[in-house]
């Protein structure tokens, strides 16, 4: 089954281009600080992944910056930067994002794992469930189907 990257839509590009520059104008005021990183990449900084900062690029890449040994990498098409997207369409409530997930083709199948959402539930202590990480709640994106929501 095809799932191919697609591109920042112009809308969605000027947006990331503001929060760019917001971010460059002042680094210091946010929770991440000034990251030369994230200016050697054109990107800004949008998470922590445990030890790694995720960086976005207004085209829609996704890096990595792991803050132990000072590596950066690309997500590449797939299920990690899929679910990457997720988190971060969900963090900075920017569901335009989620446009650069490949397109569900009209033959695939909801995923078995998530029932079609995207994300999987966790349980919770009183035995029902909810869906939270380490740091936010922010649903976890279901590793099945990189948070697509289909197979």
């Amino acid at each position: 089954m095809s799932r191919t990257a697609r591109t920042a839509s112009p809308a969605l590009w000027l947006d990331l281009t503001r929060r760019l520059d917001a971010y460059r104008a002042r680094p210091d005021e946010t929770a991440f600080g000034d990251l030369p990183e994230a200016a050697r990449l054109g990107a800004f900084p949008v998470l922590y992944d445990r030890w790694a900062v995720v960086l976005l690029r207004p085209d829609g890449a996704v890096f990595d910056f792991d803050t132990e040994d000072g590596t950066v990498r690309e997500r590449g098409e797939g299920v990690e930067r899929w679910m990457a997207l997720r988190r971060i369409a969900r963090r900075l409530a920017v569901p335009a994002l989620l446009e650069l997930l490949p397109e569900r083709p009209a033959s695939a199948l909801d995923c078995g794992v998530c029932g079609g959402v995207g994300y999987r539930a966790v349980p919770a202590p009183d035995g029902g469930t909810f869906v939270a990480d380490v740091e936010t709640p922010v649903p976890l994106p279901c590793p099945a189907c990189g948070s697509l929501g289909w197979v």
